[in-house]
């Protein structure tokens, strides 16, 4: 399971996210913890998503993830970022 790991974690894009558990378990390859996923939203802001039982799903979900973001029109995405900085007062 080590090697299919690491030839997983390496098929991720740059800027695509990370894939982690939340456990403190010493063989996390084994153990039954559920994975965890963390990525940045169309808006820049940090999100992050558990309960993926297995590597394949939370890998599936963060290229999912990816692709949206990317098939967002730039200016659209540019207008997500502006409204997310206005504060309400």
């Amino acid at each position: 399971m080590g090697q299919e790991t690491r030839t997983l974690a390496t098929q991720l894009i740059r800027g695509m996210g990370s894939f982690f558990k939340l456990c403190a378990c010493s063989r996390q390859s084994r153990c039954p913890h559920p994975y965890a996923i963390r990525y940045r939203d169309a808006t820049g802001r940090q999100v992050e998503e558990t309960g993926y039982s297995t590597l394949p799903a939370a890998v599936e979900q963060l290229a999912k993830i990816y692709t949206e973001k990317r098939d967002i029109p730039r200016q659209q995405a540019d207008l997500k970022r502006q409204i997310a900085k206005q504060r309400f007062g």
